[in-house]
């Protein structure tokens, strides 16, 4: 904990001059910094007395009755009630940065996305494949996932175009369109179009990665109830409903 509260104190030292979009950014940090700072101090302030309270000799024990009994049987740390109190009052502050890296991010690669598409022309665009690499726990609604589900129209998703996919499916040999817009083939089945997204998941398969696999889906099921009253609100992108929403108004390069 006191790695932490130095941790803290640093980077609160640091705020004023990382560069912050707006004032009202940097004041939200600052609040957070603050809260989290009043918080960790009554933590350890609390497990210092409990641990205090533990150490009592048997004869003082004895000498203070009833009342050494009791405070013994509180647990060290911070009551429950105070953590669900501060975690509520930061999750509105959280979310706003949420919603704010959603865009920071969504930006950066569709503009990253867009100068790919203009150096390698249209030829070799048409033959892309993208191969997303993510946890097990941001997996479903991974922000790079949605943004290329989107701009590829994979499973069904659109762009700002709002062409979906197999709308621009072709004629002919191949059987036209139905009309659900994909593709038929020959026989008049439906034609699944070619995968061009895939997702591929990092896991460390030795016993200390099963370990800390576990213990995240732990701490993250207990932090998504403190913080938002759903134990599966961390067990996906924190930053999935931010660039759903902010997906919907970008331009995004077409495809192909």
């Amino acid at each position: 904990m006191q790695d932490y509260r130095a941790a803290l104190d640093e980077a609160r030292n640091r705020l004023d001059s990382l560069g912050f979009t707006t004032p009202s950014q940097l004041h939200r940090q600052h609040r957070i910094a603050n809260a989290s700072a009043s918080a960790l101090a009554a933590l350890l302030s609390s497990t210092a007395a409990g641990a205090a309270a533990a150490l009592t000799t048997p004869g003082q024990r004895q000498g203070r009755g009833q009342e050494q009994q009791q405070e013994q049987q509180q647990p060290l740390g911070m009551p429950r009630s105070d953590l669900t109190t501060f975690a509520r009052a930061m999750a509105p502050l959280v979310m706003a940065n949420v919603q704010d890296a959603a865009a920071i991010q969504l930006d950066s690669i569709n503009a990253r996305v867009h100068a790919w598409r203009a150096a390698l022309g249209p030829e070799r665009w048409r033959e892309l494949r993208v191969v997303v690499t993510t946890g097990h726990m941001p997996r479903a609604g991974f922000l790079p996932g949605q943004y290329f589900e989107r701009m590829l129209r994979e499973n069904g998703r659109t762009g700002r175009t709002g062409r979906t996919r197999g709308s621009c499916g072709g004629s002919g040999d191949n059987g036209g369109t139905g009309a659900d817009g994909r593709g038929r083939g020959d026989g008049g089945e439906e034609e699944v179009p070619e995968k061009r997204l895939f997702y591929m998941e990092v896991a460390r398969p030795d016993v200390a990665g099963v370990l800390d696999f576990l213990g995240t889906h732990v701490v993250d099921g207990k932090a998504g109830v403190e913080f938002f009253g759903d134990a599966g609100r961390l067990h996906r992108d924190i930053l999935a409903d931010a660039a759903a929403r902010y997906l919907d108004g970008m331009d995004l390069p077409p495809w192909p």
